[in-house]
């Protein structure tokens, strides 16, 4: 039980700490304040705490798959505010402006939300059980440690590179886990019988299991899946190319107004 708590903390706690850890590189690379993420964070653990107590009824919804599209809409709105920065910083448009401010702090609020609100069902599951419930929390608290630590390093490793290159590793991260969103977002569409379930393409358990401490870590950076399915892997690299096309046509048009 111990180690179970481990890993599904730490799998839950790594995106969200990816999400949050890439908005403070950026802040700090371009030397503004972080006070407004510390709101988003706040306001993301409310958002998780409500969204867990209301599972039950939101789980019921639409015949019972409630949870699943809410789960979706809530990683698609990831993507999107992701895709939205990257139009933002791509076009010139950098802190202080408000809206980037915006859609940085709707992206963490969304991640932190969903995955805070995974953790607390998890935990409460064993509230009646004074024995596990010890078990429980260590392993947790283990999770919590390791994968706030992973966003540590992170931040670290990328605030370490010179502004313009930091920013540039950033927007390749960023295009990443917008990527990783889509791929959840497909898995629950598949749950929820909304997409076909079909033969995986192909298995690589026997190189990264999905249940280790890399799988782990692969899974919060990519998505990644041992057994993928063909509509993961092509909702993937699609939304892949549309963020790439955003940041290319963001900056076209940007090299464009210097010579209008």
């Amino acid at each position: 039980m111990l180690l179970n708590s481990v890993i599904l903390v730490l799998r839950e706690v790594l995106e969200a700490a990816m999400v949050v850890s890439l908005f403070m590189a950026f802040t700090t690379v371009s030397q503004q304040s972080r006070g407004f993420l510390l709101k988003a964070i706040l306001l993301g653990l409310i958002a998780g705490a409500t969204y867990a107590y209301f599972l039950p009824e939101i789980s019921n919804w639409l015949e019972g798959i409630g949870q699943e599209i809410t789960n979706t809409i809530i990683h698609v709105g990831i993507y999107l505010f992701l895709t939205g920065f990257l139009w933002l910083i791509s076009s010139n448009i950098v802190l202080p402006n408000r809206l980037v401010k915006a859609v940085m702090m709707a992206a963490i609020i969304l991640a932190i939300s969903r995955e805070s609100a995974e953790i607390m069902l998890y935990i409460s599951g064993f509230s009646s059980d004074h024995f596990l419930m010890q078990s429980v929390l260590s392993g947790s608290l283990i999770g919590l440690g390791i994968g706030v630590s992973c966003g540590i390093f992170l931040y670290h490793l990328m605030i370490a590179l010179k502004p313009a290159a930091a920013t540039r590793f950033i927007c390749v991260l960023v295009v990443i886990v917008g990527g990783s969103m889509m791929s959840q977002a497909t898995q629950f569409l598949i749950q929820a019988d909304w997409l076909a379930s079909t033969e995986p393409v192909w298995d690589s358990s026997h190189i990264i299991s999905e249940h280790s401490l890399p799988g782990q870590l692969l899974y919060a950076l990519m998505a990644y899946e041992a057994t993928p399915t063909c509509s993961q892997i092509v909702i993937y690299l699609t939304s892949l190319a549309l963020m790439i096309l955003v940041i290319v046509v963001a900056r076209f048009l940007q090299a464009q107004s210097k010579y209008d």
